[in-house]
This record gives structure tokens, sequence and C-alpha cells, in this order.
């Protein structure tokens, strides 16, 4: 077993250094917008006005789609299993 300690300790050491990696990737922070420009643009693309609640709806709607295709996905919460 003495053998192989310097062998374990790498392995242990590279995974923890790939875990790391990965969580930095994973926690890259989004680009940030404007939310007045973004709702006028959908409008427009839709041939729409901006009615009240139209800019915060489509807030919600670009959120989400940040949150789902960020990488890794939506992290925390995802799913919970009551058993």
């Amino acid at each position: 077993m003495a053998q192989h300690q310097g062998k374990i300790a790498a392995a242990v050491a590279a995974f923890a250094l790939l875990l790391y990696v990965l969580a930095v990737y994973w926690s890259s922070e989004p680009e940030s917008f404007n939310v007045v420009d973004v709702a006028k643009e959908q409008a427009a693309a839709k041939g729409e006005k901006l009615v009240v609640g139209y800019t915060t709806t489509t807030t919600l709607i670009k959120v989400t789609e940040t949150l789902l295709d960020k990488p890794g996905g939506y992290l925390s919460n995802d799913v919970y299993f009551f058993a």
C-alpha cells in the first residue's frame, strides 16, 4: 500500500483540480442586459406594443432562459425528491 500512496495522492489532487475547474466554469456570471431594451426588441419582433407588465414578463423569460442555458444548467434546487 505504501508504494501506491503517491499515486493515490496524485489521483485525488487531479480529481480535486478537475472539480475546481468545473466549478469555476459553471459559476461564471452571465452578461447583464437592459430590461427595457430587451422588451422593446421583443415587442418589435412580434409586432406588439409595450403594455403594463410586458417588460416584467419579458425579463422573467430572459432570466429563466439564462438560468437554463448557462454552463451547467440550473444547478441549485432543480428537482426535489421527497421520500
